[in-house]
């Protein structure tokens, strides 16, 4: 089975300006009894501002071991053993032995996952989840304030669509 990683672009050796991701040389597997399996190969690639990357193929093809790999979420039987993450500027670099830092989880990076039993209400703005994400790494925190954007102290971010801004609703707040 493959990733179907076609259309995506390279990542340049030099990370400039308005790559908002920009994952290089990664490399991941699942340790196993007798040997260690490959999930993750040398991946490489870089999302500018305002782009979207879709990552399609095969069931069992590697497409949530990189989601979790990306969102700082991996954990054992899963271990990151090389390469680098480049967010809106800022650079981690993985090291086996070595958790990233869980300050970037929720706040430089997220994960939204689509499935059955964990996919997004349809009944709910994307706005209340990025309120929920600010809310559970910074404690009690109105609406306005979540989606206001950075706050001193606090790493910078911004949405760059439209979705995340606060909107006027005919039901009052909760």
């Amino acid at each position: 089975m493959t990733l179907d990683v076609s259309g995506v672009k390279d990542a340049p050796d030099e990370l400039s300006t308005g790559h908002l991701l920009a994952p290089r040389g990664l490399l991941a597997a699942y340790a196993g009894r007798t040997r260690d399996t490959v999930a993750v190969d040398d991946v490489s690639l870089y999302v500018n501002e305002g782009e979207v990357l879709g990552i399609a193929g095969e069931s069992g093809c590697g497409k949530s071991t990189l989601a979790s790999v990306l969102s700082l979420t991996a954990r054992p039987p899963l271990n990151v053993l090389a390469g680098e993450l480049d967010v809106a500027g800022k650079r981690l670099s993985f090291e086996p032995d070595k958790a990233p830092p869980r300050s970037w989880r929720g706040t430089v990076v997220s994960l939204l996952p689509q499935g059955a039993m964990n996919s997004l209400s349809p009944t709910m703005r994307v706005g209340d989840f990025a309120v929920r994400i600010v809310a559970a790494h910074e404690g009690r925190v109105k609406r306005v304030d979540a989606l206001a954007g950075p706050r001193s102290g606090s790493p910078s971010w911004t949405c760059p669509t439209a979705c995340c801004r606060p909107t006027r609703t005919s039901s009052p707040a909760a």
